[in-house]
Formats: structure tokens, sequence, C-alpha cells
């Protein structure tokens, strides 16, 4: 059987699961879900489709993280480093003059043509993929906590190199796009098409881990040197993983920043990693539908209610920091995260 005969099969197979799946109370709510996305501009003011249409990217990259840690159990502190790998592309892509500051990359500007947005995104989710396998190499033979450490580090280098290549990427304050880099024209179109984007990362993802990859993605990190043995190249799946996670996050670089018409660190810096953590702890860490959930209640969080929270403390403190706290208690006391509690709940019903 040819590489192009197992696709149409593993396409069947899922297509199958997936129709199967809408008949169960999980596809009800599914569905529910995404009738009300679909259907928010009609009623909603337009600061709420503003908000989500942020959030829907916030959600791939907590997916695509929990892809890597979650499914193949590789630690990765700086996944944010691809958010802004992505995000970055874009957006120099778009502004090719601001390579004219530098004479090693002043030709630049008049070679490239204008590029579509969409295609834009994809450039900077290839860029980030790129990223992430050189790291993947570099990193990949370290394990648990010593990889961890290397990738956490990742955020603080490309936060300092900002500063190093000030004229080209803005330093720390960043750069504006101007209006015309949207994804729409107007507020409207541009949340329908983050949201759509949003549906097709999230469905590309769970086929993999639907897949054969997913199996061998879990394999090795319920046990490394077990797969090993059964004759899986374990360091060709991770690096796989580690591609294929920061394909996503840069993905969602691009969306994010063409939403909001600018780029700047905190699409790279450590306080993201910690969201990004968060979504994937609060919903359930190795489930897909948790981080999911995470995702939005953490990012819902922080935009529509932190803020009025902190201005009854009687401290002066950024609503990430109530965030960071609850990732501390999380770990502490509700690892399992709300997805598995629903699933124990719904099983001992």
């Amino acid at each position: 059987m040819n590489s192009f005969e197992k696709t149409v099969g593993l396409i069947r197979r899922l297509s199958g699961e997936f129709r199967s799946s809408l008949r169960t109370p999980k596809g009800l709510i599914i569905i529910g879900a995404l009738i009300f996305f679909f259907v928010m501009p009609l009623f909603a003011p337009s600061t709420y489709l503003w908000v989500f249409g942020l959030t829907f990217p916030f959600v791939i990259m907590v997916v695509s993280w929990d892809l890597l840690v979650g499914y193949s159990g590789q630690l990765n502190l700086g996944h944010s480093v691809f958010v802004g790998v992505g995000g970055y592309t874009g957006a120099l892509l778009f502004a090719q003059e601001r390579f004219s500051v530098y004479q090693a990359t002043a030709w630049i500007p008049n070679v490239l043509p204008d590029i579509p947005i969409p295609i834009l995104i994809i450039i900077g989710g290839i860029a980030s993929a790129i990223i992430g396998l050189v790291i993947g190499v570099i990193c990949l033979r370290l394990r648990g906590f010593y990889l961890g450490l290397v990738t956490a580090v990742l955020p603080l280098i490309f936060v300092q190199l900002t500063g190093v290549w000030a004229a080209l990427l803005g330093s720390y304050e960043g750069f504006s796009l101007g209006l015309e880099a949207s994804l729409h024209p107007t507020l409207t179109g541009s949340y329908y098409f983050s949201l759509i984007a949003m549906v097709l990362c999230l469905a590309i993802m769970l086929g993999i881990i639907k897949s054969r990859w997913g199996l061998i993605f879990e394999s090795i990190r319920d046990n490394e040197n077990l797969a090993r043995s059964a004759g899986i190249n374990t360091l060709k799946y991770k690096l796989l993983a580690f591609t294929t996670s920061a394909f996503f996050a840069g993905v969602a670089g691009g969306l994010f920043v063409f939403f909001r018409h600018f780029v700047g660190i905190d699409l790279a810096n450590v306080p993201l990693v910690l969201l990004i953590i968060l979504g994937a702890v609060l919903g359930g860490s190795g489930t897909f539908y948790g981080p999911v959930i995470g995702g939005f209640l953490v990012y819902l969080l922080k935009m529509l209610f932190l803020g009025d929270v902190v201005e009854f403390l009687p401290i002066d403190v950024e609503p990430e920091t109530l965030l960071f706290f609850l990732l501390v208690i999380l770990i502490l006391t509700f690892p399992e995260g709300i997805y598995h509690k629903i699933q124990s709940m719904v099983g001992e019903t």
C-alpha cells in the first residue's frame, strides 16, 4: 500500500470516527459551541468579537504545546518562541520596507513580491517549524528537567535579539503594521477568519493525535526505552512532534499579529509560556479537549474579568499575576485538570 492509499484510508477512518462522535453528548456539545461561535457576530458587541478573535489563536497555542508535552512527553518551556517566530516572520514579510534599515538586507524589498496575508501566516508557521527542527536536533537528546531548562532560556534569548536588531524588529516595543495588515477589512470578517483557522488547526492536530503518529507519540511519552526496543526511531518522532507543534504555534502567532495589526515581544516572552501551560494544566494535559477548554477559560479570564478583579485588591498587581498564582495552585491540588474531572463525574453517574 503506497502513501497515497494510506492517507486516503486515514481520512476515511477519521471521517467515520468524526461522524460517529457527533452522535455522542461530546459531539453535540462541540456542534453547539461551533454554532454559537458562528452566530455570535449577529448579537455580540464588537468588544467581544475582538476578544474572541484573539482567543482562537491562543487556543491553537495551548493545543500545539500539549501536542508536544502532553502526548509525546517532551517538556518545552519555550513554546512562545515559536509563536514569536511565526508572528515576526509574517509581520516582516508584510512590512518589507523594514529590511532597508540594514545594508545586508536592503535588497529584499526589491525582490520579494507582495504576499497575501493567509500565505504569510503559513510561511510564519513553516519558519517556526524550521526553528523547531533546529532546536529539536540540538535539545532532544536531553530529557525531562534538562530539556525544560534549556527551552526555558529560549524566550529570553528571543527578547534580547529584538533589542539587538531593534531597527528591524522594533526593539522591546514592537511595531505597528497599520490597518491594512488585517485578516479581513471588517472586524466581523477577521473574527470569522480567526475562528475558521482555529477549527482547521484543531481538526488537523486531532487527526494527528488519532493517527499512527499519535500512538507513537504516546508510546514515547509512556516509556521511551520500551518504544525504542520495539523498533521505533524515537528521536525521529520526537523531532516530528517538536516540528509539528512549532508549526501550529507559528500559525497562531501570525493569526494574532494580523488580527491586532501589531507585533511585539509579548508574543515570545515568558508570561505567554506560563499562560499556555496554565491553559493546558487547567483543562487537562494529554486529552486534546482539555487544553481547548483551558485555553478558552484562561484567555477569557485574562481579557474580560481579571482586570476588574485586580482593581479591588489592596496591592497593585497585573492580571497575569493572578493567573500564575492559579497555575501553582492547580499543579499542587488539581493536576488532572477539568476534562479528567468531567470524565470521572460522567463515569460515576
